[in-house]
């Protein structure tokens, strides 16, 4: 968390350099929606946001057929850069079982991205009207569940 707020002081200095009145948000997409997750990795939020925009794009990106509760050995994947650290582990612990469609689907991805999306169109809306720019946008934004 720290780079990420560390990325966004240095680019709200190179844009306030050029002149420019923005506002740069240091958001990770959980963060819009804390109150139905907290963020994962290969776990039942993430996967099914990528399920979901797989199937938006047609590639099949995710396959959860060997992903059942519990620790297992998975493979590591390779980088040709030997200075980057791989940071997962080569034993993983799958705490939902993601075959099962009521934790883990496309569905639930549409849900959590339509939420995440929400999300950031309010914090949009909020920082307009703190700057003086209200907007009223066409068609209301849905409450966040």
């Amino acid at each position: 968390m720290k780079e990420l707020f560390r990325a966004r002081d240095r680019a709200s200095v190179d844009a306030k350099a050029k002149g420019l009145k923005v506002k740069i948000m240091a958001l990770r997409e959980f963060d819009l929606v804390r109150h139905i997750f907290s963020g994962d990795h290969a776990q039942q939020y993430e996967t099914s946001m990528l399920w979901r925009v797989g199937q938006a794009w047609g590639v099949d990106l995710v396959d959860v057929s060997g992903c059942h509760e519990g620790m297992e050995l998975i493979p590591r994947y390779q980088i040709d850069d030997e200075n980057i650290p791989i940071r997962e582990p080569e034993e993983w612990m799958w705490s939902k079982d993601l075959l099962d469609p009521e934790k883990c689907s496309v569905d639930y991805g549409e849900f959590l991205i339509s939420r995440i999306a929400t999300g950031l169109a309010s914090e949009i809306l909020e920082t307009m009207h703190e700057q003086g720019l209200d907007y009223d946008p066409p068609s209301p934004i849905p409450e966040l569940l």
